[in-house]
């Protein structure tokens, strides 16, 4: 039941709307869509760099509250996690 929007000047943007998704243990799962669609949106919740407006996301049985050690994602665009050192980024 994952939900999310962004804030714009005109409004909420909602981007992900009661979102519910299993993938079981050694498999493999995609994600495609257009441009906009809520793809990183949704890798950013499972990473912990967003928390969602409602609903919860759990990883290997744990919620996900904060950034995770054992979750990566290559950004569209270069990043530095700010709470991380050089080398750990």
């Amino acid at each position: 039941g994952v939900t999310h929007a962004y804030r714009t000047p005109a409004g909420p943007l909602p981007v992900l709307d009661g979102l519910d998704i299993s993938v079981p243990a050694g498999t493999f799962a995609a994600v495609v869509g257009p441009s906009g669609c809520g793809k990183s949106t949704l890798t950013r919740l499972v990473a912990g760099l967003m928390t969602p407006d409602r609903g919860e996301v759990w990883l290997h049985g744990e919620r996900v509250k904060s950034p995770r050690k054992t979750v990566g994602m290559a950004f569209q665009n270069p990043v530095l996690l700010e709470w991380r050192s050089i080398l750990d980024n």
